[in-house]
This record gives structure tokens, sequence and C-alpha cells, in this order.
């Protein structure tokens, strides 16, 4: 139904189209069903549920947001030019505190930057209980998007991926054109995060959220090996429905391209950082309304990976500007 749901506008089934044709033919999950209400999926997955009823589904996001986010992250947050992730322009020292209070039910976010004088300053961002609605966030397993939306007249989203007890995260910020007709990539602020210590401090693990960057990762047809998927996830938030998808153990016959392609999408520029954080996104976005908005986040950990890719649309009379019509997320395994 989610997957049917995604094709019944043309601009949502012309956004989809364009991501699935960016991400390659590889990409399976991603095919719409024009003349049927089912889906094309690889051989080696098949669909497990789909959630649909308004109280489950708050109370799953509640749920993925408590086990994956819920605590103390240290991190170093700093900023990227889209074209350039050799040298970051700002770098801060940040706490981004999320304590779950004793009634079990709601929690605390504070953010605490550290200053080079050794002062701080902190954002309180207030309680959160989960009888209240998450709004403009989206839960799909150990990832998340927040956005995106209009924020002081910027239209900003960020992705991000849980590691172990390391996260990363990409918040992209599209600048308004002086002409007022659209919006442009103007710098992208990656953090990099461990819970309780900063990464530097941590273990042998956190070196990752330092690697070198990724510019080109092994596809199918590399002979030192293969990303396989292991599970996925889609959702379409204004129907709040989730469909979760797994992939059979002993079928390794469908491989995926993997969670950094060796092509940047048309009309694109890619960012790629130290940590194997790349970033594909549109170098402009018109600001009519029904323009897409696509792009795709991937990280390799290592043999793991994640992907995530957005598909969303300018509506001024939607909250923040945006309409997201599509989040999905797909995990790998490097097999030599």
């Amino acid at each position: 139904m989610a997957f049917r749901l995604l094709c019944e506008t043309p601009a949502a089934h012309n956004a989809s189209v364009l991501l699935r044709k960016n991400l390659g033919r590889t990409s399976t999950w991603l095919r719409c069903a024009r003349k049927s209400n089912k889906y094309s999926s690889a051989s080696s997955i098949s669909a497990t549920n789909s959630m649909d009823d308004n109280k489950d589904f708050q109370a799953h996001q509640w749920s993925l947001m408590k086990h994956h986010h819920i605590g103390i992250w240290h991190g170093t947050w700093e900023t990227y030019r889209p074209d350039d992730g050799s040298r970051a322009l700002s770098t801060r020292r940040m706490i981004t505190g999320m304590r779950l209070l004793d009634d079990g039910a709601s929690y605390h976010h504070i953010n605490t930057e550290l200053h080079n004088d050794g002062t701080s300053t902190e954002k309180d961002f207030g309680v959160f209980r989960d009888d209240e609605p998450i709004r403009g966030s989206a839960f799909l397993g150990a990832a998340f998007l927040l956005g995106p939306a209009n924020w002081g007249g910027m239209l900003a989203g960020e992705v991000g991926f849980r590691h172990k007890d390391m996260r990363m995260r990409a918040v992209l910020k599209f600048e308004p054109d002086e002409d007022g007709n659209g919006f442009s990539w103007g710098s992208t602020t990656v953090i990099r995060e461990k819970l309780g210590t900063f990464p530097e401090d941590g273990d042998e693990d956190a070196a990752i959220l330092r690697s070198a960057p990724i510019s080109r990762v092994a596809d199918n047809s590399s002979a030192s090996g293969s990303w396989a998927v292991t599970s996925q996830s889609s959702m379409v938030p204004s129907a709040r429905r989730i469909v979760h998808e797994r992939v059979q153990p002993n079928d390794s016959s469908e491989t995926a391209a993997g969670p950094v392609m060796s092509h940047v999408p048309e009309g694109s520029v890619r960012l790629a950082v130290e940590g194997g954080l790349v970033v594909d996104a549109p170098e402009r976005i018109s600001s009519q309304a029904g323009s897409p908005l696509v792009f795709q986040v991937g990280w390799v950990t290592g043999l793991e990976a994640y992907r995530a890719a957005v598909i969303a649309e300018i509506d001024p009379q939607a909250p923040g500007g945006t309409r997201i019509e599509r989040f999905d997320v797909q995990a790998y395994n490097f097999r030599p």
C-alpha cells in the first residue's frame, strides 16, 4: 500500500522515477508499479509487514527514537561546502543531551556547545512526551530524517545513522537565491558523535568516524567483492505507513550496487568527507510548488554500510514548506 500511495500523484511519481534513475537499475526496491498495486522487489527481498494504524505508528516511532537516540552524545560539528569535503569551514564541539526522565515516557533535550576558552553555552529544546506526535521527524531502524523544511528562510534537512555507539549525521542547508525563485545547496554540517564520550577519547571503533573519505565503493562488478542488502525499510510519512522488508539469509543471488554509487546523479553534487560519509544532493532546487527535492546519504563503516534516500517536493501550503513523499533506508554487508 505504501509503495502504491507514492505513485498516486504525478509529482510524486516523477520524483520517484528521478531517484530510481539516479540510483541505478539495481535499486529495485524503489520501483513503482504504475499498472498494479504491487511493487517490484529483488528476489532476495520479501515484505514482512505494513504499519498503517496511527496509534501503532506513533508508538513505533517513539520506540525507535528511545532505543537508538536517547543518551548523551559527544561530537564534533564540521561545516563543509557542497563540493569540497577536504577542508571544514568551521568546527564546533557539542554535547547533545537527550535524557530520559524518571517517568520513562518523556525526555529532555539540551545541546551544550563547548568553547575554546573553557566556557559553554546551552540551548534548551524542552521536554518531549511519548503521548505527543513526533512532528517533522521520521525514524526507520537506526536511521532518522529531520525535515526537510523551511527554517528561517533556509531549506534544511538532516539524515542520521547510528552504528554501535556512534552516530553520523548530515545537515543539508539550501540557501535562498537572490531572485527568490529557488534554493542553492550552500553547506552541509557533518556531525560525528559517540555515546558518552567524544570520539577521539573513545575506543578503536570510533576511528571509523575519521577514516579516509570514500570516492568510490566496490560495486557488483568488482573482483574484490560486492555489497549485499541485509535489510531495508520504506516510509510514506503523510500516510503514516511503513513497509519493512528482509533479505532471506541463504539467498545471495541479488546484490546491491552499494551504499555509494560510482556515479553522481544528474543535476546533483557529491560531498565526500572523512568517516565514510557521502552526500548526493541537487545543486539547486526550484521554489515552484511541486518541484522535487531528492537526495541520498550513504555511510560506510567498514564492512557494514547504510544508505538513506529522501523524496520530497516543494509545497508552500504544507508545514515547513515541503511534503515528504518517501523516506527509504537500506543496510548492507560487504561480501568478499
